[in-house]
């Protein structure tokens, strides 16, 4: 079966990586490989290890639509890029990562830089603490209650005609240093542990926390289900600008040069949606919730930007699903009220991005902070502007990787792509003053203390600056989240609303805009 390679073109983010020290290898042990376990001969669907047998492959198949994967998966993160987002994190249910597959950037794979950046592992610097002036792998730091669902493929020394198999000798050497092997699975390489001699490092020279350890040494599945799991088929993704607004049989999203909107479904009985008022002009114009209340009961379609504050949202056990062309920008709690019992719930998908609890300083800051550095501007086919974060209002015109940074004083870069998510929230910046204009990854006001629940995001980038734990379901490109503290964690839950609730689950895009699939 052929393995679907590609996540959604126009919006993959080519070259976000981090910079990171190159890891020496020479351990002289033999490598202790992990083994991958022999398909269940009486597969039933519901269980991870066996949903459904096919044509007696050796790999597992479910069906591919988006709301039977997260039934059956149960994912609280659905993310190709999720190294960053793994460091130090506290996960209660199962992660689904591809680390890139199918595009340049797999694994970094052969990189001069070890196996680092946002598609793979990151070997991080620690710069508090007790361990300051040492490093960590932001895998081997994750704690999971879960499984890591991965796609099934081939790591090799060497070239091969199969598209399933990556050349990738220098993440191999990471857990096998004298290449006993030419070839394992990615879930054997995630099994297996890391070997770069730095572990126990004297003499002055820096630890690597996590070297002796696998990738999934802090993942801890249920009974009966392994740590790794992998499937032929695994594509995560967003919807692009023209397949949301082809789902408009009104055809109020046609009008060009305008924010709209328009319900596609209302559910049997409930009130028709309310509480969006449009602000602004021309480029600048935006939907913002009047008022903070918004009453929804089925599916819209919005055109345009979207601002919520402090939301309010009358829905019932089938829940609210929004489907917006541009960015999604939340402040404050979103809390549920209206004829449910226990099963309220809100869907977001977006084309562009969802961004939570940033002012456009600090959101300047985090572009800047995450995505750029000097390894990042020299990746080809990356653009770039220079953003002052005092006004990032102005920046100045794009440049390409590669040439001399040409921003003036107080100016700094960031990627041309991340600087169109920053305008929009520029657009929609109406609040008065910000909660959150605190730039530094660790440290956490009360203000930022924001418990998300019967939450479903889904963008080709989820940028969050809240602390608290979000329980429900994240898919996406790139999710970057916050830190309480260098010594405390991300928190992410599955919520069990989108396993037993009768809600459906992203349903205007059925077969028609793939959302996550495994199979």
């Amino acid at each position: 079966m052929e393995l679907l390679r590609k996540i959604w073109e126009p919006f993959r983010i080519l070259g976000f990586l981090f910079l990171i020290s190159a890891v020496e290898t020479g351990c002289p042990s033999t490598p202790k490989l992990a083994n991958a376990p022999s398909p269940s001969p009486n597969p039933v669907i519901g269980n991870l290890n066996n949903p459904i047998n096919n044509n007696n492959n050796d790999h597992n198949v479910v069906p591919p639509s988006t709301e039977q994967a997260i039934r059956t998966f149960k994912p609280a993160l659905a993310v190709r890029a999720a190294s960053c987002l793994v460091c130090h994190a506290s996960i209660q249910g199962n992660i689904v990562t591809d680390f890139g597959f199918g595009n340049s950037y797999f694994l970094q794979s052969d990189s001069t830089e070890s196996n680092g950046g946002f598609y793979s592992n990151i070997l991080r610097y620690i710069s508090s603490g007790a361990r300051t002036g040492n490093y960590e792998y932001t895998w081997q730091s994750a704690h999971v209650e879960g499984s890591v669902v991965v796609p099934h493929m081939t790591l090799s020394r060497q070239p091969s005609s199969d598209p399933t198999t990556v050349v990738a000798g220098n993440t191999l050497d990471l857990v096998d240093p004298n290449r006993h092997v030419s070839s394992m699975t990615l879930k054997q390489y995630m099994q297996s542990p890391y070997q770069t001699g730095h572990a126990t490092a004297v003499n002055g020279q820096p630890v690597y926390f996590g070297d002796g350890e696998s990738m999934v040494t802090g993942v801890r599945p249920p009974d009966n289900q392994d740590n790794v799991i992998d499937y032929d088929n695994l594509y995560i993704g967003a919807p692009g600008i023209a397949q949301i607004e082809s789902l408009d049989t009104s055809n109020l999203l046609m009008a060009q040069n305008t924010i709209e909107w328009a319900q596609a479904t209302v559910t049997d009985g409930e009130p028709s949606f309310s509480g969006l008022e449009a602000q602004g002009n021309g480029a600048a114009a935006f939907f913002e919730v009047k008022n903070s209340a918004l009453t929804c009961y089925g599916d819209v379609l919005i055109k345009g930007n979207l601002l919520m504050q402090n939301t309010t949202i009358a829905t019932d056990d089938k829940g609210c699903r929004l489907y917006v062309t541009g960015t999604v920008w939340i402040e404050g709690d979103i809390n549920y009220i209206g004829n449910y019992t226990k099963y309220p719930n809100l869907q977001i998908t977006s084309a562009k991005a969802i961004v939570m609890g940033f002012n456009p300083a600090s959101l300047a800051f985090r572009f800047y902070n995450v995505y750029t550095d000097e390894y990042l501007r020299s990746t080809p086919a990356l653009n770039f502007v220079c953003v002052n974060f005092t006004d990032p209002s102005q920046p100045t015109a794009a440049y390409q990787a590669g040439q001399p940074q040409p921003c003036p004083n107080n100016y700094e870069a960031i990627p041309t792509s991340a600087n169109s998510i920053l305008q929009d929230v520029i657009s929609m910046n109406r609040i008065e003053a910000s909660t959150d204009t605190n730039q530094n990854w660790d440290l956490c006001t009360p203000e930022e203390m924001h418990p998300y629940q019967h939450l479903l995001l889904n963008a080709p980038q989820v940028e969050s600056h809240y602390c608290g734990v979000f329980t429900g379901s994240i898919i996406g490109e790139i999710v970057i989240s916050r830190l309480f503290s260098y010594t405390t964690n991300f928190n992410f839950a599955f919520d069990s609303v989108f396993e037993e609730g009768p809600m459906p689950i992203l349903p205007l895009f059925a077969d028609k805009v793939p959302i996550l699939t495994i199979q």
